[in-house]
This record gives structure tokens, sequence and C-alpha cells, in this order.
């Protein structure tokens, strides 16, 4: 059960094809460190539209994905996909709760340290404050409106399903514009996140799984 957990967010949530050479390495990296972390001290809530494109070595063709990302503090989490297809992940830091075209599993996160590695992952990573040096080994560059972040991670528990984890940062508010993962296989997606809006009011209906 917990690979098919690790499976399934690591394929939703899951590296583009960014030309190495547009990213300037940071040499003192302090002031990212210390926007990234006002901005998710700062930050109550998130709503965002995403597209998701997931690259595989077997496929000719990217398969490409749109919906819906929601945050609100503490932990509550919904990445409601619905294109192609009707797919929704909801985290409130207790449960993790996957509805595909209705049918609804649930896994409780205290259950076993992969689920509660799974559950950080994804909440920082929505929130921002993912640097965590003692999870990561981490090196920062900058590239056009970006600051780029690429942690390739310590735990072996990950390391089997990904490899490196690249997130990139808005130079103005330091919001998560995208996030890539790479898989050790060399399969790769990249999901970039729009109309962005911070700090509006948000139900806790919205994170129903259905």
């Amino acid at each position: 059960m917990v690979r098919y957990l690790l499976g399934t967010v690591f394929i939703l949530l899951s590296y583009t094809a960014i030309a190495q050479g547009d990213l300037t390495p940071v040499s003192d990296p302090t002031e990212l460190k210390q926007g990234i972390e006002k901005m998710a001290q700062n930050t109550s809530t998130i709503q965002a539209s995403f597209t998701q494109n997931k690259y595989l070595s077997i496929l000719s063709n990217k398969l490409v994905s749109n919906g819906s990302l929601y945050f609100k503090k503490p932990q509550h989490v919904k990445w409601a996909y619905e294109k192609p297809y009707e797919y929704v992940i909801v985290l409130d830091g207790k449960q993790i709760s996957i509805s595909d075209e209705g049918k609804v599993n649930t896994f409780d996160v205290s259950s076993s340290k992969v689920f509660q590695q799974v559950n950080s992952l994804i909440v920082s990573s929505v929130r921002g404050d993912i640097l965590q040096e003692d999870q990561f080994n981490i090196s920062y560059f900058k590239s056009g409106a970006s600051y780029v972040a690429k942690l390739v991670p310590k735990d072996a528990n990950i390391k089997e399903y990904l490899s490196e984890i690249e997130v990139h940062f808005n130079k103005e508010d330091f919001s998560v514009d995208q996030l890539l993962m790479i898989e050790p296989s060399g399969d790769y997606t990249d999901i970039t996140f729009n109309n962005k809006k911070l700090n509006q009011s948000l139900s806790d209906g919205v994170f129903s799984v259905q």
C-alpha cells in the first residue's frame, strides 16, 4: 500500500527540459532563503490553476493535464485534476485521501513514516518552505524572473522515486511558480502554476475529496 501511494503521488507530482545554461549559480542564497521564509510565514492560503506535463520515455508525446490547487494553513492541501480526467488528492496532516473518478481511498498519515514524509514533502512544496537542508542537498540558481533551488533527497525511501526536485520561486513575491521532479528512470514531469491568489478566504469545505 505504501508503494502504491508513493507511486501515485510521485506520478502526479513529479522535471522539465529547461536548458541548464540558463541557470546562473547563486553564491550567497541568504536573501533567497529569507524571502522564501517570509513568504511562507505570511501566506495563509493559496489558490492557483496548474498545467502538468508528464514525459515518459516509452511515449513520443507528453501527457498534459490541468487542474486547480488549494492550500490553507497549517496543512490542508487539495490537488484537483480536472482534465482530461478527474483525480483528487487531499491532505490535512492526518490523512491522505485520493479520489479516482469518484472512488475514494484514505490513508492514515501516522501509520507510516513514509506517509509522513510524503505528506511533509507535498505540503512544504506548495507553501514554499521545502528548503530543508537536513533532508536535501540543495544548490541555488537564478534564471530570468525566477530563483531556482535544486534539491537532491537524502532519504532512501524518497530517492527510490525521485533523484532530484527543482523548485522555481518568483523573484517578486517568492511564491512557487513551477515545481519539477525527476525520477531515477529519467521520466519527468513539470507543473506550472498560474492565476495565483494569496491570502484569500477559503472554507474548510473546499478541501472535500468529493
